[in-house]
């Protein structure tokens, strides 16, 4: 019989019985050129500065390059424009794969706003969205997002074209979405707030 190659572990339990999980979205998403991440600086499950222990451990830090910043966009908070989502899939070789997704809403009357949008639709991305209980997590820090296919109507939805960047095939995650955690004597929120911009040297 061959020997079950165990891939995982499950450490722990939940209870949520008393207690309803944190579901909802700040209406905020802070999104990155994915050339603007220092990749020197990333530890993540799959980088090798990442600690191994019997803890679990699910983070993802990094830092931008000199000069460079996130671009937030924000959205009535009454509204569910902004969030997030993973597929899982298994590929051909058997191994399990996340295909990320984050929705957001753009528009284009004008010109500036036509420049931005277009910039998004050529762009790749990695996404930080804050969840309300503070956790930041990151989507497509690994590979990026790109803009799925879309049709640009100035009419419907009071002139916001809704847009949805995912991992695209042969370049899903190897993970979920990941907890953002700051540099040593950082602060999470204080990085999103700052749109994690590196003011340089």
């Amino acid at each position: 019989m061959a020997i079950t190659s165990i891939c995982a572990l499950l450490k722990n339990g939940l209870d949520l019985s008393c207690e309803r999980p944190v579901g909802k979205y700040y209406q905020q998403v802070v999104l990155i050129n994915y050339t603007d991440i220092d990749q020197d600086t990333v530890v993540a499950p799959w980088t090798e500065d990442y600690p191994i222990t019997e803890d679990c451990q699910y983070f993802a830090q990094f830092v931008l390059e000199d000069g460079t910043t996130g671009f937030r966009f924000t959205f009535p908070e009454k509204s569910a424009s902004i969030f997030g989502t993973a597929d899982m899939a298994t590929n051909e070789q058997g191994y399990t794969t996340f295909l990320h997704h984050l929705n957001l809403l753009a528009a284009s009357a004008t010109e500036e706003q036509k420049c931005m949008l277009d910039a998004i639709l050529k762009g790749k991305f990695v996404a930080a969205v804050q969840l309300m209980n503070n956790v930041i997590e990151i989507y497509g820090l690994q590979y990026g997002l790109f803009a799925d296919d879309v049709t640009i109507d100035g009419q419907t939805n009071a002139g916001a074209t809704p847009i949805i960047l995912s991992s695209r095939e042969f370049g899903e995650e190897n993970t979920l979405p990941l907890v953002y955690r700051p540099q040593v004597g950082g602060n999470a929120v204080a990085d999103f707030d700052a749109n994690f911009a590196n003011g340089g040297s």
